[in-house]
């Protein structure tokens, strides 16, 4: 009898966001919080990625979702949460691959703040029965004669502010950038490996979208 030639489905490719997001938001693969409960009361080692395919099944043993009609997350996804849990600390470590697995579950890049630009704004402001309008304080008080009296005025002013400030802009665009970082070390990280039914393209999304033509 001639052996029967089985045909291997082609692995998908996909850049290392659409993998977060497939495991995270198709797959519903998640990141076990305590490390000494991942690894029974064990702090994480310093080891490199054998310790990540060793761990594989011991998280998927903790990622069951006992819902009906829930089956474990696929082994690719598997993966790819015990790669990111592993996240190096001079990348954010856990809180780090914490945020990047919830923002690929919500199919989210972090918010830079498209189009923002500091903008002159009133610091209060107060209601009248004709809406809101700024908010004035004194600012100095003055002493003239007018028509040969003695007369006292006040000097207001409408006290600003920028908003959003430079200072916030600024911090969710490092914040970004910190994400893209760690993202591009998860990618190398991934590309190391083999997976069943999927394949680690460069793609990468934009380094600093607010600097595109």
């Amino acid at each position: 009898m001639r052996a029967l030639a089985v045909a291997r489905k082609p692995k998908r490719l996909l850049g290392v966001q659409q993998i977060l997001e497939w495991a995270f938001a198709v797959e519903k693969a998640q990141i076990e919080t305590d490390p000494h409960k991942a690894l029974g009361g064990v702090g994480l080692p310093g080891v490199g990625m054998e310790y990540v395919l060793m761990e594989r099944m011991q998280l998927g043993g903790i990622r069951i979702d006992t819902s009906i009609g829930r089956s474990l997350p696929h082994e690719d996804a598997e993966v790819v949460a015990a790669v990111l849990q592993n996240l190096p600390s001079a990348r954010g470590g856990l809180p780090m691959a914490i945020y990047m697995a919830e923002l690929a579950r919500a199919r989210m890049a972090p918010d830079w703040m498209p189009g923002a630009r500091p903008k002159v704004v009133p610091v209060n402001w107060k209601g009248t029965r004709h809406g809101l309008h700024a908010q004035t304080e004194v600012v100095q008080t003055i002493t003239y004669r007018h028509r040969g009296r003695m007369t006292t005025r006040e000097v207001r002013a409408c006290p600003v502010t920028y908003a959003p400030s430079a200072a916030k802009i600024a911090a969710a665009r490092r914040g970004y950038l910190d994400w893209w970082g760690a993202l591009r070390d998860l990618r190398c990280d991934l590309q190391l490996l083999t997976f069943a039914d999927h394949e680690l393209s460069d793609a990468m999304p934009p380094m600093q979208p607010w600097n595109r033509k």
